[in-house]
């Protein structure tokens, strides 16, 4: 993304011949700087995440050592960790694996725009790309098709707040475009560095934090043909997921269609990754794991509580800063939206994805429409110190309707 100070992965592709491909994730290698259990490690260990606010990025890692020693640098030969998946043309994997601890040259930093721009001129202008991009789209129906893999492509957006000091900020909403060919070809070379280095720590028997996640709960198509398609539709699929649960020993990922999977992509930003990697570099080079099963253990639910802290840190400020944008609009401001969710149906309280912000609110309807309908809703009050907002239906042929509710985001 455009602003990327953390720059803690890069991709390419590697022609074996005969019609096979290799796609490799490199992913930064901030453990060659660290020991386990020293000063700085455990000041990593006790944020256990990068948080991203709105108006400002609270590191994991000191920012200076971050910047200037832990990501991958364009132009230089850096330290890293490199995860190759074997496929033929089809994007079927070949059952051939690399997981190595590697030095790799960034040839160049793109963002996903203008990386949507190259793989659009064809591959007789940028051929490793465009194969990548192609590649990967094919590993991703094989995932879906073979493993079983549900996709998730619910609509979202980035918020942002500049000069958060002032009587005024300047509150903006970037949407992610998930229709982006390099968006999701990045996606997929770390989904299959999660695999790669899942089926290697379930091979050699390695405690790593695996990930997994049960077959979800339904919905039936009878179900589904319910609901109009689109957001409301993806909002009952992901309501009938069950939670994901991070172990020691491997479990099926369900919703990946992989059989085992661990989060190595970003040990810069979250400590879970970074056990993998002290694990992995450690197995790799004939050394005694780390951490014993029951250390690790302890060690990935500790992240995991810090992290779900620092995530609700997270989300109540994201809420701050929403209500501050809708106090900012003039009060006869109608925004348009989607019904994906009754709260409750009998009292026709409904959650409403907006278009215009791509932020789901809670919105008293005047009437009861199917979920899918698009509507039009009015932001009557805004309470910023109670994180609180009030949104009505507007009706086109009315004014509004009904009693008020107000909504937490």
């Amino acid at each position: 993304d455009v602003g990327t100070r953390e720059v803690d992965d890069g991709v390419s592709i590697e022609d074996l011949g005969g019609g096979h491909y290799r796609i490799w994730a490199h992913i930064a290698d901030p453990s060659r700087l660290l020991l386990p259990g020293s000063v700085l490690d455990s000041h990593a260990a006790s944020r256990s995440t990068s948080v991203y606010l709105p108006d400002q990025t609270v590191m994991m890692f000191p920012k200076d050592i971050v910047l200037q020693a832990m990501s991958l640098m364009t132009g230089q030969v850096n330290n890293a960790m490199s995860f190759g998946l074997d496929m033929d043309a089809s994007g079927a994997p070949t059952g051939k694996t690399v997981v190595a601890a590697s030095r790799v040259r960034c040839t160049y930093q793109l963002s996903y725009e203008e990386a949507d721009e190259l793989i659009g001129l064809g591959p007789e202008f940028e051929p490793e790309l465009c194969m990548l991009s192609e590649l990967t789209s094919k590993h991703r129906d094989w995932r879906r098709d073979v493993g079983g893999a549900q996709e998730f492509q619910y609509p979202d957006s980035v918020m942002k707040v500049k000069n958060a000091r002032l009587e005024q900020p300047d509150i903006s909403f970037n949407v992610i475009d998930w229709t982006s060919s390099s968006r999701s070809m990045v996606a997929e070379c770390m989904i299959a560095a999660g695999g790669v280095a899942g089926a290697f720590g379930s091979r050699e028997r390695l405690a790593l934090p695996y990930r997994g996640q049960n077959e979800p709960n339904g919905p039936s198509q009878e179900e589904l043909q319910k609901v109009m398609d689109g957001p409301a539709r993806l909002v009952m699929r992901r309501s009938r997921m069950t939670a994901s649960t991070t172990t020691t020993s491997p479990a099926r990922h369900a919703s990946l269609g992989l059989d085992a999977y661990v989060q190595v992509t970003s040990p810069i930003r979250r400590y879970v990754d970074l056990l993998a990697h002290y694990q992995l570099k450690a197995h790799l080079h004939g050394r005694q794991p780390v951490y014993s099963e029951s250390e690790m253990n302890d060690m990935i639910q500790k992240s995991l509580a810090n992290s779900r802290e620092a995530m609700k840190v997270q989300r109540e400020t994201e809420k701050y800063w929403c209500v501050q944008y809708f106090a900012q609009q003039p009060k006869d401001t109608v925004y348009s939206g989607i019904l994906v969710k009754w709260i409750k149906e009998d009292s026709k309280l409904g959650l409403v994805l907006l278009d215009e912000t791509v932020r789901e609110i809670l919105c008293k309807l005047g009437t009861k429409p199917p979920l899918g309908s698009s509507l039009l809703v009015k932001c009557t009050r805004t309470e910023p110190a109670n994180c609180r907002m009030q949104f009505l239906e507007v009706n086109p042929n009315t004014s509004n309707v009904g009693p008020a509710i107000r909504s937490r985001l």
